[in-house]
Formats: C-alpha cells, sequence, structure tokens
C-alpha cells in the first residue's frame, strides 16, 4: 500500500474514533446533566459536589459530608432506576386490562442501602467495617427492598400533597405474595450464615452423619486420586483435643521419676492433671463452642511392666445416631526406664482411634 494512502486511512480512523469519543462523552455527560432543576441527574451532581467538599474538609465535617453523599446517590438512584422502563418486569401497556409491572429499582435501591447502613456508615462512625456487616447486609436486601417497592402503593400525590392511602384489594394480595418471597429469601439467607456459623463453632458436625438431611450433600468416599494426594476425611475435634494432649502429657509424665509417676497415675491425681491437660490443649486450639461439650477421661490398666493410659474423648453434644456413637479413644504405652540406678518413665502413644471421624466428607 502507498505511504499516502496509509496516511489518509490513518486520518479517517482517527477522525472516526475522535467523533464517537465525542458521542460517548456526551452521553455520559448527558446522564449528570439535569433537564430541569427536579430530577434525578440534580440528585447526582449534589452527591458528587458533597463528595468533592468532604476532600477539602476533616474530623466530624468530612464524615457528615461522606454520609451525606450516600443520601443523595440512593435517593439518585432510586429515581433513575424507577423512571427507566426497560428496568420493569411484567409491564404490558397494551393489554387490557393494562398491567403496570414490577420496578427492578428497589432491589437496585435495596442493595445499595443495605451496603450503606451495614458497611458504609459504620466504616464512618467506628472507622471499621464490622464483621456482621456483610451478612446483615445481604439477609435485610430482600426485607428493605420489598418495603421500598411497596411503598408507593401506600402514598398519592393530590393537589401537590402527599397523602396516605389504602391498596385495592388486587394490589394487598400482590404485595401478601411479594413479601412473603422476600421473606422468604431472607431466612434463606440467614439460615446460611446460620449453619456456616454453627460449622465454625462446632466443626464436628461436618463428621457427623446427614444421610437424612434435606440441605446438606455428602460426598462420596475419597477417590484413588485423593489416597494418594494424603486426602483426609473431616475428624470430631476430639481428635484434635487428645492429639493437642500428647505433647503436654508426655511433658507431664516422661522422664519422671518412676515412684512419681505411679502417684501421678492414682485415680484420684490422675484426674486433675488430665483435666488440665484437657483444658490446655482446648485451648492451644482456636476456642470455639464446642469444646464445653467435649469431656476427657483416662483410665489406667497394668501392661507388662508399665502402665496403659487409655485416654477418651466423649461428646456430649447432638449426634445424629446418639445409639451408635462412641468415643474417641488415645491409648499412651508408660514403660519404665533404667539408664541409671533409679528408673525413670517413657512415654509413648498411638494414634486416635475410634469416633465417627472414619465416615464420609460432607459438606453444606
Amino acid at each position: 500500500m502507498p505511504k499516502f494512502l496509509r496516511k489518509i486511512l490513518d486520518f479517517l480512523l482517527a477522525i472516526v474514533l475522535l467523533k464517537w469519543l465525542l458521542n460517548f462523552c456526551k452521553s455520559v455527560i448527558s446522564i449528570f446533566v439535569p433537564t430541569t432543576p427536579f430530577s434525578y441527574q440534580t440528585l447526582f451532581l449534589l452527591s458528587l459536589f458533597a463528595y468533592f467538599m468532604s476532600m477539602l474538609s476533616d474530623g466530624i465535617v468530612r464524615k457528615l459530608l461522606l454520609a451525606v453523599v450516600g443520601i443523595f446517590l440512593i435517593l439518585g438512584v432510586y429515581w433513575a432506576t424507577t423512571a427507566n422502563k426497560e428496568l420493569w418486569i411484567y409491564r404490558d401497556q397494551k393489554a387490557k386490562p393494562k398491567k403496570d409491572g414490577l420496578p427492578l429499582s428497589a432491589w437496585i435501591t435495596g442493595a445499595i442501602l443495605c451496603i450503606y447502613i451495614f458497611i458504609c456508615l459504620p466504616m464512618l462512625l467506628l472507622d471499621r467495617i464490622p464483621e456482621s456487616g456483610g451478612p446483615l447486609a445481604l439477609v435485610a436486601w430482600p426485607l428493605i427492598s420489598v418495603i421500598i417497592a411497596a411503598a408507593p402503593n401506600f402514598m398519592e400525590l393530590e393537589e401537590d400533597e402527599l397523602r396516605a392511602k389504602t391498596p385495592s384489594p388486587s394490589r394487598r394480595q400482590n404485595l401478601v405474595i411479594l413479601f412473603s418471597i422476600n421473606i422468604l429469601i431472607s431466612c434463606w439467607f440467614q439460615f446460611y450464615f446460620l449453619i456456616q456459623n454453627w460449622l465454625t463453632q462446632y466443626p464436628s458436625l461436618m463428621a457427623d452423619d446427614f444421610s437424612q438431611s434435606a440441605f446438606v450433600v455428602q460426598i462420596a468416599a475419597p477417590t484413588q486420586l485423593e489416597k494418594q494426594i494424603g486426602f483426609q476425611p473431616k475428624r470430631p475435634r476430639g481428635v484434635a483435643i487428645l492429639e493437642t494432649m500428647e505433647l503436654d502429657l508426655k511433658e507431664q509424665l516422661d522422664g519422671k521419676l518412676w515412684s512419681e509417676v505411679e502417684k501421678l497415675l492414682l485415680p484420684e491425681e490422675r484426674e486433675k492433671w488430665v483435666t488440665a491437660v484437657a483444658e490446655k490443649a482446648k485451648t492451644k486450639l482456636s476456642p470455639v463452642k464446642e469444646d464445653r461439650l467435649w469431656t476427657v477421661t483416662s483410665d489406667v490398666s497394668s501392661r507388662d511392666s508399665g502402665y496403659s493410659l487409655e485416654l477418651q474423648a466423649i461428646w456430649q453434644g447432638p449426634h445424629s445416631r446418639p445409639e451408635s456413637s462412641y468415643p474417641e479413644q488415645k491409648s499412651c504405652q508408660i514403660t519404665p526406664v533404667y539408664p541409671q540406678t533409679v528408673a525413670t518413665s517413657s512415654v509413648k502413644c498411638e494414634p486416635v482411634k475410634g469416633g465417627i471421624g472414619d465416615k464420609d466428607f460432607i459438606v453444606f
């Protein structure tokens, strides 16, 4: 291609691109330029103005201006999305009787309002986002949205005055259905977070049998590949408690005089220090509410020249099949060692056995 033709094409492409950019900028600016003072564009401009003013201030004034930014933005979004007829569903003006439809603006505005109330405002007032802010915003979103959607049905404008009114019987029926659906959605969101909180505070639930549950899915047994990479199914917290106790138990008994060890293994003494070691193990692990439902007991029996210390972690919480549950067990062998003239003790513990931890991993 000749050089001058290439320059002409580049020039034409530049003109087309520039024209497109100008049209795009005009369309963007037109969104924020109000046709009349009483319009949603005015609210957007007020929101921007309050934001720029907040950048020039500090302290409580800055926080107040940022709060005003959110208020103007929420009102502007509601007005703009309600005015956009493309955001209405089941709308048919040609039908007889005509169908006004349902605006999605309430749920769009409700989402922004929930973020503003449960996340932005606490961040402004407390300088941090509360841990429960996100879940609260999601749970409240359907409820706040349906209130926004239903509010116009209880108000009317007469002679430039806003007055309360009673919806028609057909409208009331629609409102009841709308409220019921959104309350159900909100309950499901809350149920999800409740289950997640249970799994955090009671992790042993993940090792239970939920085959009869309507909302828990049980995963099949580990595949050959998962076994090769060391896949381990979820096990009750009692296993972690017993495993954590092993180190403290060895510190308590290992290397001590055999006569002292025999005294420590007496029932009264053993109950004291085993309970103390169990509580210490629970503290080492991330404390959860489930810990109070695990009780650690012990028993001692003679074995060869030493003793066998049997530790049991007993689950006292709810169980899907109480009749088939049995405690987690850990066995430790305590034997005398004669490196010198006085015998000392040596402790060796076996892995935890028993319980419900050998079942398939389940997820919610």
